[in-house]
Formats: structure tokens, sequence, C-alpha cells
């Protein structure tokens, strides 16, 4: 079996990148929905809760980055995050090494 290392800086790293990318894909979705309404596009029931749904995920959400990100600052980790999203070569996070006590 192989096993991945990450130390606790990395694992916060990965948190944070992860919650930021949610945040942009939820405020996405939100000025979709509503373009569809300003646009005079009748929601269905179902798009209404979604909507309504991802707009308390989004205030959640920026809760929790301010929380995890460097003195609440949201901005640093969002620059962080387009910095790796337009890097050519994905940085390595983790140090693969194997097991040589499975039975």
């Amino acid at each position: 079996m192989t096993y991945i290392k990450v130390d606790d800086e990395m694992a916060d790293k990965i948190i944070r990148d992860g919650l930021v990318e949610s945040y942009f894909t939820t405020e996405e979705m939100i000025e979709t929905a509503e373009a569809k309404e300003e646009a005079g596009e009748k929601l269905k029931p179902f798009q209404k809760e979604d909507l309504e749904y991802n707009r308390k995920y989004l205030k959640a959400l920026t809760r929790v980055i301010k929380h995890f990100s460097i003195a609440g600052n949201f901005n640093v980790e969002a620059e962080r995050l387009d910095y790796y999203e337009r890097s050519f070569d994905s940085p390595t996070y983790v140090h693969v090494e194997e097991d040589e006590d499975e039975s």
C-alpha cells in the first residue's frame, strides 16, 4: 500500500485552496442564476431553492475562509489560488513513500 504523508502546514493549504475554489464556483453559480432572472427567465422552483441555498452557503464559506486564511485576509488566499491555476507546472505538494511493513 502507498501512503502519502502531508505535514500540517500543507494540509492547511490544501483545505484553504479547496474552500476558495468552492467559493468561486458557488459565486459563479449565483451570478448565472441571477443573470437568468434579470433576463426575464423564470426560474423553476428547484432553481430558486438552489439560488437561496447558494447565497447562504457563500456567506458561510466566506466566514470559514477568513478563519483559515492568513489574518483573515481572503484576498491573499484568492491570489494564491489564482497563481496555482495559472501555473504551467503544477506544484508538488506531497511526498510518497512505499510501506515496507505491509503484511
